[in-house]
């Protein structure tokens, strides 16, 4: 059964979908093939359709989407839709001129896929092509929607951040407001004791000098109980400021251990993917190594049976020059073969080692960071780092050597 899914395939793919040509395909198919024919001429007309429908899905399938134009498309389409209005009261009536019909559609159809050009011969490589297509497109839209996901869950840790800030921004609004207006309070409890005070000096210093004594008596335990009540909330005030401000203090080192915590997450995060993605060239690059080492080994002992074979010849009374000539012209290409897999294994072998040694650098960059507290300090000791280890080109292993070269100098 053909394939007509062309989503996900890129554009030009994408018109035959817009067009609704496999649906319509997929349900001609079903209603020819869903009444029984009364005599023969009914079922050759049937038979002849299915079969101009079969050839329109196989050059859909096995050519390029970009050779066929948007003419074409628009008029397979049309022939299609109409092929199936004749082909619907068919099934309903029962009567073959319905069926009849639909013939010239069809007979117009195929002077519609005389425009598209033939591409029998690269039938397989265009299905590799479309699979691949369809492949590319599927990995693009899981890697589309991953992105989102991350972009959301920053957005979110940001949203959670900023609201934390602005709750203590509030916080801090409303102790402050509380702060003014006991300022305010206090100060017009002064205000007023001072006017009461200022009062009754006026209304006493109009009286008799024989009450002076006792007025000025009353004065001074009226002054002292003021002044003991002014004091007293000044404490009081002294006290709830402090309170205030502890409790400030307390939110905003709560809000600052909130963002570190964020900033080691992310930290973490983009850490522990740049080190996994060095681990896996790692174990790519050890699984080539791997394969060339086998085939080296395989040719090298062909080589080595061919030279024992030509030692073996050559030993023998009488033998024929030309053949031992020819058997040594064999076992050349198998040498050199041998010789090329083994120094492809050898250089696999080195890149793994190149990321190994890469990753292993990178999970220790951080804890080694971590402990160095100037921030400006272990900046400029990161810049430095990240050049030493991205920014020195790959180095060459002459063959032959006893020892491996590290990609990057080590960290000081």
């Amino acid at each position: 059964m053909v394939d007509l899914d062309f989503t996900e395939m890129g554009p030009w793919a994408e018109r035959i979908n817009s067009h609704d040509i496999p649906n319509c395909i997929t349900e001609v198919k079903t209603l020819l093939g869903s009444r029984s024919a009364g005599d023969p001429n009914e079922q050759d007309h049937i038979t002849r359709q299915l079969r101009i429908v079969e050839i329109t899905e196989s050059l859909l399938t096995e050519t390029d989407p970009m050779l066929m134009a948007d003419s074409t498309i628009q008029q397979i389409s049309q022939h299609f839709q109409q092929a199936r209005k004749y082909l619907q009261d068919w099934v309903n009536n029962g009567s073959l001129s319905s069926l009849t019909s639909s013939t010239p559609q069809f007979d117009s159809l195929l002077t519609t896929l005389a425009q598209i050009p033939r591409a029998s011969h690269t039938s397989h490589t265009t299905s590799e092509i479309s699979t691949l297509r369809r492949s590319v497109g599927q990995h693009r839209s899981i890697v589309d929607r991953q992105i989102v996901e991350l972009k959301e869950l920053s957005s979110n840790a940001r949203s959670e951040f900023e609201g934390k800030v602005t709750q203590a921004d509030h916080k801090v609004n409303d102790l402050q407001s509380d702060l003014d207006r006991l300022k305010s309070e206090i100060a017009e409890s002064r205000t007023a004791a001072r006017e009461q005070v200022n009062q009754q000096q006026n209304t006493f210093h109009s009286s008799q000098e024989q009450r002076n004594e006792a007025f000025n008596n009353f004065l001074n335990d009226k002054r002292s109980d003021a002044e003991a009540a002014i004091q007293v909330m000044e404490a009081q005030t002294t006290e709830q400021t402090n309170s205030i401000t502890s409790t400030l203090s307390e939110r905003l080192d709560e809000a600052e251990t909130s963002k570190n915590k964020i900033e080691h997450i992310l930290n973490i995060v983009g850490e522990e993917a740049l080190v996994g993605t060095y681990s896996k060239n790692a174990a790519l690059e050890r699984s080539r190594a791997d394969q060339w080492r086998w085939f080296a080994i395989l040719f090298a002992l062909a080589s080595v049976a061919i030279g024992s074979w030509l030692v073996v010849s050559a030993a023998d009374v009488g033998s024929d020059w030309d053949l031992l000539a020819a058997k040594a012209l064999l076992a050349a290409p198998l040498a050199t073969v041998a010789t090329y897999s083994a120094r492809q294994s050898f250089e696999h072998r080195h890149v793994q080692r190149e990321a190994e040694h890469l990753a292993l650098q990178l999970a220790a960059l951080g804890p080694y960071l971590n402990d160095i507290r100037n921030i400006d300090a272990r900046d400029q000791l990161l810049i430095g780092t990240a050049g030493k280890i991205f920014g020195n080109p790959r180095t060459k292993v002459e063959r032959g050597s006893k020892k491996g070269i590290s990609p990057t100098p080590p960290m000081e």
